[in-house]
Formats: structure tokens, sequence, C-alpha cells
């Protein structure tokens, strides 16, 4: 958990403010996160907060056509939102005020535009705000910017705050930390509101990241001299390590991830596998080749900066370190602040297989540490996250110009045929969607089925879902443990109720009791959505949760495998010819699936999102000498 900046809220009279969540806003073209995320996340903030007697405040764009105050750009561009007593106005029913919570009305950015705001603030003696709301980069910072010059304590609301301009948003966001204008996620918030005694996360201070990037960079050149051949043999040497000490690193991954047992084996496995693959496949490759005009060669890029998840927090990491180093690259490694454990056993074994002791480094913290790196010389950014932290990375990895390569998550569908074994099919997909409890970004998101068999179909999916084993990750036959925390299973329960609100049928697992009575556990859960701009269609909802969605006919199922924005895995189940090849050539997703789950991946084929998914170089495979060397053309040889 961080640490609390000298201007962050103190946990002593806050005020939670919520600005701007009304219908106009939300539904702007563009939003990030989704609309009914942003609600959601509201919605969990307001009732936290009257739950522990935290006063809350309502912020409302109110334009009065009579008297037209908009704002001068507003008026040149013809916008005219929010009018007084239109259901623009309005808020959605989770978000509707309470008789004693006061609404502001304003016409301008900040809620210091409306004088009675301050005032109240005032006659309050509050000295803290928490804001949420939208536009991140407008209306919130204008806000958070006049609280500070005035001398309140201000932070934001993580989980309910968005922007119709994402990029615009995230540098917003990272502009105000720096600020003292710190954002926090609901659990973190909260414990610091009620002023609990938090462990601050370790972060690396700027002038270290310096220092270590100075060694990384000395170190690289006498590294880059050693063969292929012999940084090849390196990785197999770690490989072999990884084998000899699998049962300890599963059990290490089971701790501190909560990841089942069965699945934190095959990580394992997976990492070996990647270090061998990528040893083998660079020894065919050759370092440069002749055209008829001169030599290209592929020279090493220099330093890559790594940021990587919880949800693999093995695999992952040596899924880029491998490459990286087998290429001739330095390294500075920013592991997920849950999985500490994991990267120093494996940084260990680096050495241990003889990995130079300066060209492998790591460095720890959040958001701040990440734009650290990035800003002080690294020569590359290789992320895996949630879009969200992507477009931080994103942004500050484009003031430098510097190669890319962000895998940002997936919305996976499968669409199911009349002609394939249901029975086959519906055990594979729930296998996917709900193994890990749905924290893999390959996992089974949605299952897309014909008409003609979706009755059929549902009944062998709920089937199927309440017989996958749940409860202990250390038992071997567990195949849905505990979430990562008790605010992921909270946050995919505010998603199950949205879809009850809307009428969408839920359908849960039996397995709650299951649970031992960790309120990290959320139990896997069915959701029949036939709207397909609902949010629990459109979103990556990353947790146990299975869409279903019915389709007249071929056409429309593949319409509604490609509607959602990210496309990283798609699969069709079917044995007919002609779907197969519809599938292949109109699926919108890097890879794509045959009568098997979206879950999972190989090891030397490249991983590739497409669209909102990933962006820059793939990983993997061919994809590694495109990322981590750079092509260098040379004439006269």
């Amino acid at each position: 958990m961080p640490s609390f900046p000298s201007n962050a809220v103190s946990g002593q009279k806050p005020l939670l403010v919520l600005i701007d969540l009304q219908n106009d806003f939300l539904n702007t073209p563009g939003l990030e996160p989704h609309r009914e995320s942003v609600v959601v996340g509201a919605a969990q903030l307001i009732e936290a907060a009257r739950g522990r007697n935290i006063p809350v405040a309502h912020v409302w764009t109110t334009i009065d056509p009579k008297t037209d105050e908009r704002m001068p750009h507003w008026k040149e561009q013809g916008i005219l939102s929010c009018v007084e007593g239109t259901p623009g106005h309005a808020v959605p029913s989770p978000l509707i005020p309470k008789a004693n919570e006061p609404v502001f009305h304003k016409t301008q950015f900040s809620a210091f535009s409306v004088p009675a705001f301050e005032n109240f603030l005032k006659d309050r003696q509050l000295n803290s705000l928490v804001l949420a709301g939208l536009h991140l980069q407008t209306c919130i910072r204008q806000t958070a910017l006049d609280a500070y010059q005035k001398g309140w304590r201000v932070c934001l609301a993580r989980d309910a705050v968005g922007s119709h301009d994402p990029l615009h948003g995230a540098l917003t966001a990272d502009y105000l930390e720096d600020r003292s204008i710190p954002a926090f996620h609901h659990e973190e918030l909260f414990a610091l509101l009620e002023g609990k005694e938090t462990v601050p996360v370790p972060e690396t201070q700027v002038g270290e990241i310096d220092r270590i990037i100075s060694i990384v960079r000395k170190a690289a050149p006498v590294w880059q001299k050693e063969s292929r051949r012999v940084r090849g043999d390196i990785l197999e040497k770690i490989a072999h390590l990884l084998d000899k000490n699998s049962d300890s690193l599963a059990h290490l991954i089971v701790g501190e991830v909560g990841k089942p047992i069965f699945y934190a084996r095959g990580e394992v496995k997976r990492s070996s596998a990647l270090l061998r693959t990528v040893a083998e496949r660079v020894g065919r490759e050759d370092e440069q080749r002749v055209e008829r005009e001169g030599l290209v060669r592929y020279v090493p890029r220099g330093i890559i900066a790594m940021i990587t998840p919880w949800n693999n927090p093995l695999a992952i990491p040596v899924g880029k370190i491998a490459p990286a180093l087998v290429y001739g690259n330095g390294v500075i490694w920013k592991p997920s602040p849950v999985a500490p454990k994991i990267a120093l056993a494996l940084f260990s074994l680096m050495r241990e297989a003889g990995i130079p002791q300066e060209l492998v480094q790591l460095v720890y913290g959040g958001t701040r540490t990440v734009r650290r790196l990035i800003a002080s010389g690294s020569d590359a950014v290789a992320f895996t996250g949630s879009l969200q932290a992507g477009w931080s990375v994103l942004a500050q990895s484009a003031a430098r110009l510097l190669p890319i390569q962000a895998e940002l998550g997936g919305n996976n569908a499968a669409i199911v045929c009349p002609d394939f074994d249901l029975d086959r099919a519906s055990e594979t997909i729930v296998e996917g969607a709900f193994g890990f409890s749905g924290q893999r970004c390959t996992a089974n998101r949605r299952v897309i089925v014909l008409g003609e068999i979706y009755e059929a179909f549902l009944d062998r999916l709920e089937a199927a879902t309440h017989n996958l084993p749940c409860g202990d990750p250390r038992d071997e036959k567990t195949r849905v443990g505990p979430m990562i925390s008790p605010s992921a299973a909270r946050r995919i329960a505010a998603w199950v109720e949205r879809a009850q609100q809307a009428q969408c049928r839920v359908v849960s697992s039996r397995a709650t009791s299951s649970s031992g009575g960790n309120d990290s556990f959320y139990p896997p859960t069915l959701v029949c959505c036939d709207r397909s701009d609902s949010a629990i269609v459109q979103e990556e909802t990353f947790g146990p949760l299975l869409v279903v969605q019915k389709a007249r006919d071929f056409d429309e199922a593949l319409r509604l495998l490609n509607q959602p924005r990210q496309g990283l895995v798609a699969a069709l189940f079917s044995g007919d010819k002609t779907m197969q090849q519809r599938f292949f050539a109109e699926a919108r997703a890097g890879i794509l699936k045959l009568n098997r789950s979206t879950v999972d991946a190989g090891v030397d084929l490249p991983f590739v999102g497409w669209k909102y998914s990933g962006y820059g170089a793939a990983e993997h495979g061919e994809a590694n000498r495109d990322f981590f060397t750079q092509r260098q053309a040379i004439y006269g040889m």
C-alpha cells in the first residue's frame, strides 16, 4: 500500500466529491473506462463513505438555456449538454444523492467556481477532498488544482474516475501525482481515510534509479561481447534451475498470489520451456544478413525497462527477460508489489546460473517508479498490465520516443456451433473461463452460442460450472481459489449486481461453501446478456464471470465476437470447414484458436494483441528479435 504524501487525505475530516457523473457525460463516446465501470466504482465509493459517516457532496454541470452560461468553447462548438430537467442532466440511479447530501450546480470546470461549495467546506471544517467523476483531464484536474492552491488536502478515487481522452487522462493523473495529489484504489483509500496504519510499498527513488541505469549501462557492452551461444547456454542453466526448484517455486506462487497449485506448477513448467525455446531459436537466427546493397545487422537495444503484473509472476517476466538477455541487452525489472518473493527467487536463480550481477537489476514501487524508470534513460519498454495502467506507460514512452511492447489484456470470446460436441465445448470453455478465478489475460470471458443450441448449451455450461473444483489453492484438485484481494471480489460482485439490475439472467456456482470464509473468494458465475452494448459484454472484468451471448446465425456471431474494442484471443468450436475459413478470415484478434478455449498460449508463436489488447511489438517466437534488437543497415561492405 502506498505511503501518504504530505498533501494527501489524512483521514481527519474528508469529503467525498462526485463530479459530473451525469448521463450526458457518461454517454460521451470513447469514455475510458466504460460508463458502467465508472458508475460501479462510484456506487461502491458512495456506499463505503456513507457506511463510514464520511460526508458526500455532488457537483453537477447545470445549464439553463435561458441564461446560457455555457463555457465559451461549448458555445463555439454548439455543445448543449446537461440541460436542467433533461435525462442527460440526471445521474444513474445508484448515484442519486440522499436528502442530506448537498448538490452544487456549476457551469465551469471547477467545483470551486461555485462559492457555496467552498463555503460548505469551511462551514463543516473539512480539511481534505476525495475526488471522483468525469472528466479526469478537465473538471477533476481543475478542482484538484484549485483545492491544492487553497490548501486543502486532496486525492483521487482511482476506481471511480474516467475520461473521454484516456491518453490525456493518464498524463493528468501522473501530473497530479507528482504534485502530491495521488490516486488510490478503494481498499487503499478507505484504510487511509480511517487513519489505519498502512505498510508503504518500497519505492525506488530517482537517484537510485539513475545509479542503477548507470550500472547496467556499463555491464551491457561486456555482455554483448559474449556469443549468442554462451548467452543461450546460460538460459538453459536457468531453465534447469527452475526445474530443480519447481516445487518450491510453485508453492511460492500459491502463497503470494493465491494461484491454485495445479496452475502454479504449469506456470513454472511454462517458464522453463520459454527459456529453452528462446535459447534454441536464437541459435538458428543469423546476427546479420547480406543484401544486394550491403548488410543488415541486428543490434541490441541497450537497457530494457520491464514492468510485469502479479497474475503470472514467474512466466511473464521470464518471457521478457530471456529474449532481452539472449539478444544482448541489460534489464531493469519492476515486478508487481504483490509478488516480491517470486521476483527475488527468480533473480537469485539467474545469478546462480551465471547472469552477471550488474546486468539485471530490480526496482520496486508503483506508478511513480514506472515513470521514473521510463524517464531516466532506458532504451525500450516491455509492459504487461491493465489498459488503464497502459495509457500512462504509453504516454511516458512516447515522450522519449521509446520502442514499446505492451500487452493490455483481452475480452476473449469463443463461438460455439451446432455441429460440435457440446459437452466437450462446455467443459473446455468453463475451465478456460474460471480457472484461477478468471485472472488470466487469455481467459474465456464470453461465449457466443448459435440460437438453435442456446438452451441446450446453457444447461451444459451450468453443469460444468457447478462441477468445477473450488476451494483451497494448495489442494491439487482445486481449479478456482480466492481472487487476489477482497476488493477484487467486491468488484466482481458489483458487476453481477449491475447485471441483475439490467434483468440479465445470472447463474452462480454452488461453490460459495468452498470459500472457507475467505472474503477474497467469488464463485464462478454465468451472466446471460442479450444487450451487446452492455458494459459486462464490452469490458474485461478479469474475474470468474463468463458472459453468455445468443447469436441468430454465424454472421451475427462474428459481429458479436469482434464488437469489443479488445482483440487478444478468439476461438471457434466447429468442424465445419466453411465456418472455420470465415472465422480465420474475419475474426479480429491476434491469436485464433480452433476447438479449444481461448486460455493459454504456446511458447514459440507470437503472442500478439490487436486493437486495444496490445501496442507495439508482439511477444515470443519470431517477434522477440523484432523488439529486443534494432536493425542497422551498413553500406560499403
